[in-house]
Order: C-alpha cells, then sequence, then structure tokens
C-alpha cells in the first residue's frame, strides 16, 4: 500500500507559529522592523493650535506654526517652555499673528531632552495661559554616526547578541549593554539597545545595524541625534 502523508492543517499551523512570530517581533535585537515614530507633534484648544516637528537637534532652529482666531489678529503669540525643576513657563519665542490669524514663531533649540511647550495667546486676562495648547518635543543631541552589518553576520557582538541582517541596536564605547537609546535621524526616530562596542574609527560616536540604519533612512556616514531613552 502507498505510504499516506500526514498534513497539519493550515489553521493549526498558524496556532503553532504565532507565538514565535510574536516573540520575534517583541524581541529588541531581532526579528522586525521598528516603527518610526511621529514626525509631527501638534496641539489645539479651542480656536488656537500649534504644530511643529517632534524632534529637532540641539542649537538647530524649530518652526512653530499655528493658528487663532481671525479676531485676533495683531495678538502676540508667545512659546513657552516647562521648566520641570521650577514648574515655570519660560518664553522662548514670539510672533504676531496675521491678519487671517496664523502665525510662525521660530526658537533655536538650546536644551537636550523631552520638552513640553505651549503657544500662549498674549492676552489681558489670565484665561488665554490656561487654554494654551501644550505639546511635546525632544531635543537630542547631535553625534556623528556610521552604520555596520555585512561582513559581521552570524558573529557575536561585545555583548554576546548574535548579529542577524535583522538585527536592531547601536554599537557604543561606553553605555552598559541593553540600554535604550532613540536615535533621531531626519525626522524619523527609532528607540532600539545597545549591543555592541565601539565605533572607533572617523570621529563616529555611534555605529547602527544594518536594520536600525534601514528604519530611519540612514545609509552613509552622517550626522544623527541620540539619547538615552527614558523608562515607561
Amino acid at each position: 500500500m502507498p505510504t499516506r502523508r500526514r498534513h497539519v492543517p493550515v489553521l493549526l499551523l498558524a496556532a503553532l507559529l504565532a507565538p514565535a512570530a510574536a516573540a520575534r517581533a517583541q524581541s529588541p535585537t531581532g526579528g522586525a522592523e521598528a516603527a518610526p515614530q511621529p514626525e509631527v507633534a501638534s496641539a489645539s484648544a479651542g480656536p488656537v493650535s500649534v504644530s511643529t516637528r517632534a524632534g529637532a537637534l540641539l542649537r538647530r532652529t524649530l518652526r512653530f506654526r499655528g493658528a487663532i482666531p481671525s479676531s485676533d489678529a495683531g495678538r502676540v503669540v508667545t512659546i513657552d517652555r516647562l521648566d520641570e525643576l521650577t514648574t515655570t513657563w519660560t518664553p522662548v519665542a514670539h510672533a504676531t499673528a496675521s491678519a487671517d490669524g496664523t502665525y510662525v514663531a521660530t526658537w533655536t533649540a538650546d536644551r537636550v531632552g523631552p520638552l513640553q511647550l505651549r503657544a500662549r495667546v498674549e492676552a489681558p486676562d489670565a484665561a488665554a495661559a490656561s487654554s494654551a495648547p501644550q505639546l511635546h518635543v525632544t531635543v537630542y543631541p547631535a553625534a556623528r554616526a556610521t552604520w555596520y552589518g555585512p561582513g559581521f553576520y552570524g558573529r557575536k557582538t561585545a555583548c554576546g547578541t548574535r548579529l542577524r541582517k535583522d538585527t536592531l541596536g547601536v554599537a557604543h564605547r561606553k553605555l552598559p549593554c541593553g540600554t535604550p537609546v532613540t536615535v533621531f535621524y531626519k525626522g524619523r526616530t527609532v528607540t532600539v539597545p545597545v549591543i555592541d562596542r565601539g565605533p572607533f574609527a572617523h570621529g563616529a560616536r555611534w555605529d547602527l545595524t544594518a536594520a536600525t540604519a534601514q528604519a530611519i533612512g540612514f545609509q552613509a556616514t552622517d550626522t544623527v541625534g541620540a539619547l538615552q531613552a527614558q523608562p515607561g
């Protein structure tokens, strides 16, 4: 009699493979493409709106665009930054609303880290500040970076990770292995762990794995922003 082959039902096979696929997707060092964070931060409170880039490099210019009621044309819109230590708001930029109520304010980022900002319409009543829209922006220190991968696949990194084509991570000279780092490049960000030591050439401070570079569109030695990720 001919030998009968045993077939695993498609649905059963999918169920068996799903946990492994999920584990790869949750792994910080491989198996899934990193999801870039939003490029734009925006907020509104009633008729007042404000938007800007969600990330920027230190000492680079951020432009805040928004609108207030056209009836308030000619009023000054102030961009304030929250000082978390003193819980006070500090003005960092000003703009005068045009005839249609739109405005553009610019600020040269002078502080690193996650920042809370608001757009406040200068008015005699105190309600203008309490109803100001607030948004969050992250400012990154700039540093030179390179990327690596081909020629090293299959080898173990200094942190013990087996490097693969889809391994997400960065190399740094001093940060402890596993430290989460958010890398910012041309408006795109991705958070990955430190998995290796280096770089040691070209004056670079960070070395991105090929998968990390691909996730943010990084193709050659260039300047990136990098910041140790905040917990939670």
